[in-house]
């Protein structure tokens, strides 16, 4: 699922820029090498970030996520 429309910035994203040191959406943004737009974004990066970590990949629900497609 897209957290930030503006920047391209998926659930799977914000879960990486976590797993590399990120907790807070600058941050994230900053990992990605982006900076905000509109920031309708924010709240929802904030609720990833702060979720438990997802027990397997497959489990984007328990990040905050809804389950993303496979590629």
């Amino acid at each position: 699922m897209y957290v930030c429309l503006c920047n391209s910035i998926r659930c799977s994203d914000v879960r990486s820029a976590a797993g590399a040191g990120a907790s807070t959406p600058g941050g994230v943004y900053r990992h990605m090498g982006c900076r905000p737009q509109c920031g309708r974004c924010r709240d929802t990066i904030v609720e990833v970030l702060s979720a438990p970590a997802p027990l397997s990949l497959q489990s984007g629900e328990a990040a905050g996520c809804e389950r993303e497609p496979r590629s």
